[in-house]
């Protein structure tokens, strides 16, 4: 992997280019050539080719919001709620039916806040484990929700893992490639005057209203009517199995305008497991004087990534919240890696080449103005799932480390992970195939819908 150090804003990923030192990382034409993107091989990439798992995490964000501003292909998708049902406590409502509604298939997102009407915690639809709401500058809650393609729900449906059945499933079945799993993260906008520059569609999100029994908490109000909302995309992770990948490769893509980053690594050496004295460290926000959705202006510092202790109702007919201390989220990590422990002779000083040349290339040759301001942020992946060496093959009752890792192994989305980039850098830290909520260790579990769908089976 080339790196090269630069000067960068992480909601700016084609400020500058870096000098090439090899073949860039194009987008192939034939992905914009047509009416519709072609649908994306399953055939297992390239290992040591990063550039082709780039590759194949774009095309399927583009073949995912294919369609027109306000009815991408993705509407059509199954939910989490179409395929596992509802929890209204925890604010997963179904959505409206297709069938039954005749305009755009509705969404229902849901606040990434809530517990679930279970002892344990949602982790997937929480703020990444840290339980806390996460508020932009203009007083909103961020709102979330989880869709799949249709091979997954019919496999899902099939095998009957929406019921009792999936307790008994086989701890090294593996998802087989050609599934899709989708997780995005909403912003509330002006539906008079809704931006261009994104993906803005209408969808349901539920009221929150005061924890009574807990101040300066909220909570889904389950007795009033769905809101009707209109919210533009601003992070997609884009999560799919190709051939020998039944680990799941996993993408982030992010609207560039969320927040900026630091200036180098995390300098808390116990937090950042940055091994290398040669990766720059610094923890200095550099963002320019354009608003932006998360991040606070001037904040440095503690300010950065805090989670809040309390949040108070504003104005609840307007759903306006405030929030202590205030939101300023910041990509902790600029570069969406830095040098693993076993090899500290690597040195991460600069964003990845290839990354940085494909998304450059997608800009330049898509034509659509609501896909201009989406970003691949980085992408990861087990180097060798099937290596028969201990450690290295991807199996049940593993917890995945870096040295097993390729692509961005600090990767972080800061409208999903916000609150978490220190302690759980990378999407693997969370999605292992250890025991999960009301399942023993498997291999399917590496999707947090199985262990989330547990959580409402009753106890064997």
């Amino acid at each position: 992997m080339s790196r090269k150090l630069w000067s960068f804003l992480a909601c700016a990923l084609f400020a500058a280019a870096p000098g090439l030192a090899q073949a860039e990382c194009m987008a192939p034409d034939e992905w914009f050539a047509g009416a519709t993107v072609p649908e994306p091989l399953n055939t297992e990439p390239r290992r040591g080719e990063e550039c082709e798992f780039y590759q194949r995490a774009w095309q399927h964000f583009l073949y995912a919001t294919q369609g027109d501003l306000d009815n991408p292909a993705f509407i059509s998708y199954p939910s989490y709620t179409d395929v596992f049902g509802e929890d209204r406590r925890a604010g997963l409502f179904a959505s409206v039916d297709i069938k039954a509604h005749a305009g755009p298939h509705i969404m229902s997102l849901a606040p990434r806040l809530m517990k679930s009407k279970q002892a344990n915690n949602a982790e997937d639809i929480l703020q990444a484990g840290s339980n806390q709401l996460l508020i932009d500058q203009n007083g909103h809650p961020i709102f979330y929700n989880i869709f799949m393609n249709k091979a997954f729900a019919n496999l899902i449906e099939t095998k009957k893992y929406n019921t009792a059945e999936l307790q008994k499933a086989d701890p090294k079945e593996e998802l087989p490639a050609g599934v899709v799993e989708f997780k995005a993260a909403w912003q509330i906008v002006d539906e008079k005057s809704p931006p261009t520059d994104r993906i803005v569609v209408v969808a349901n999100v539920p009221w929150l209203i005061a924890d009574p029994k807990k101040p300066g908490k909220l909570i889904v109000d389950d007795t009033r009517k769905l809101r009707q909302v209109s919210v533009a995309l601003i992070g997609l992770h884009v999560v799919f199995v190709t051939d020998e990948h039944p680990e799941m490769i996993w993408a982030t893509f992010e609207y560039d305008r969320n927040a900026p980053s630091s200036a180098g690594n995390p300098t808390a050496v116990d937090a950042s497991y940055c091994q290398n004295s040669e990766e720059p460290k610094d923890d200095t926000i550099v963002a320019d004087d354009q608003p932006y959705m998360l991040y606070q202006t001037g904040a440095q510092g503690s300010d950065v990534n805090q989670k809040p202790q309390s949040i108070t109702v504003t104005d609840d007919a307007m759903q306006v919240f405030a929030v202590t201390p205030k939101t300023s989220i910041a990509r902790a990590f600029p570069f969406s890696s830095c040098a693993p422990g076993f090899n500290p002779n690597i040195a991460v000083t600069g964003l990845d080449e290839d990354v940085f040349d494909l998304n450059k290339s997608v800009r330049s040759k898509n034509k659509k103005p609501w896909l201009s301001s989406y970003s691949m942020v980085g992408t990861v992946w087990m180097d060798e799932p099937r290596n028969p060496n201990e450690g290295l093959a991807f199996e049940e009752g593993q917890a995945l480390d870096y040295f097993q890792l390729r692509g961005e192994n600090r990767l972080s989305s800061v409208s999903m992970e916000s609150f978490t980039q220190m302690n759980s850098p990378n999407c693997f830290s969370c999605h292992d195939t250890n025991s999960k909520g009301k399942l023993g260790p498997m291999r399917i579990s590496v999707s947090h819908m199985f262990r989330r769908f547990s959580l409402t089976l009753p106890d064997q």
